[in-house]
């Protein structure tokens, strides 16, 4: 028991419990501010009026942007990107696209910008819920061939 006591009293263990303390302290801040950080995201949209209350999901939304990248056929959805992102200035929508080589990219995000904001606002009257729209290529494949580039 005396030999316990003298090792655990030595400098060589009280710097290893130092450290290791001090190692597992860091790992706790740094998990706490990655949580404080990290983005809200929502699975659906809340609205409520004077008739009653609107919900649509996640799936919903997803659904719709692949009825509407339909008109537009140098682009198609990448369903697992599909956010709704919980932002300081409002709720975005996130998703991203395969962009097919051969388009203009800039004219393709206008057109698909305008026909978003267009709909979100006549068609599912969710404009003032959606303040935001980023829209993320995630890849470019090749007309012809209908493979991905490098």
């Amino acid at each position: 028991m005396n030999g316990i006591l003298e090792c655990i009293k030595s400098a060589q263990f009280l710097i290893g419990l130092g450290v290791g303390f001090g190692f597992w302290l860091i790992v706790l801040v740094v998990r706490l501010i990655c949580r404080a950080t990290r983005g809200k995201y929502l699975k659906q949209l809340f609205k409520e009026d004077e008739r009653g209350n609107f919900t649509i999901t996640l799936e919903a939304i997803k659904s719709y942007l692949v009825f509407a990248l339909k008109d537009f056929p140098s682009l198609s959805l990448d369903p697992g990107s599909v956010r709704l992102a919980e932002k300081e200035e409002g709720t975005a929508l996130q998703f991203g696209v395969k962009f097919q080589l051969g388009g203009n990219v800039q004219e393709s995000k206008n057109a698909l910008y305008n026909r978003i904001e267009s709909d979100l606002r006549n068609q599912l009257a969710i404009a003032d819920l959606i303040k935001k729209i980023d829209i993320k290529i995630v890849d470019f494949t090749d007309k012809t061939s209908g493979e991905q580039e490098q």
